[in-house]
């Protein structure tokens, strides 16, 4: 019977280039990473959500991460030529730049409740203090951002209210 079909068979190289934008999606893991020929690529923190997948796209050198309805791009990296390497997004949205104390005096600059804003600050610095200038450079983000800086006191208050601080 094999040799019978055998003079119908494609060799698997020639399939591999024929992979084109409707192939197989790739789910987003836990630790925020998909997995690509033996290699961990990331997406920011906060992308998992169970059954999320994403779409892969090869561009040259660049591996395209994005949504698998929607298009948006979650991330771009090099391809890795090695295996089983962990590829991370280089986090630009850190504020290392200034001190914990600066970056404090910025965000309660931004609220007119000054013993509101301290209560907050001082929450999430006693519960998750590994996490105070991530948060701060978040604050700061939505507090400056033209749309979202409106409802910054609303939101502040209905965290305190509720016993969310982050």
């Amino acid at each position: 019977m094999f040799a019978l079909e055998r003079e119908h068979l494609t060799p698997v190289s020639a399939y591999d280039t024929a992979v084109s934008d409707t192939s197989v999606p790739y789910h987003v893991r836990k630790d925020n990473t998909v997995l690509f020929r033996s290699n961990r690529y990331s997406v920011p923190k906060g992308t998992y959500s169970p059954g999320l997948q994403v779409r892969l796209k090869i561009t040259g050198t660049t591996l395209t991460i994005t949504d698998l309805d929607s298009l948006i791009v979650y991330a771009k990296h090099t391809l890795s030529t090695g295996r089983g390497e962990l590829i991370k997004l280089n986090h630009t949205d850190r504020e290392l730049n200034k001190t914990l104390t600066e970056l404090l005096i910025i965000v309660r600059s931004h609220f007119t409740d000054q013993e509101s804003i301290d209560t907050f600050i001082e929450r999430i610095r006693s519960e998750k203090p590994r996490y105070i200038r991530d948060q701060m450079g978040l604050m700061r983000k939505v507090c400056e951002h033209p749309d979202l800086g409106a409802f910054a006191k609303t939101a502040l208050e209905y965290c305190i209210k509720n016993h969310l601080y982050t």
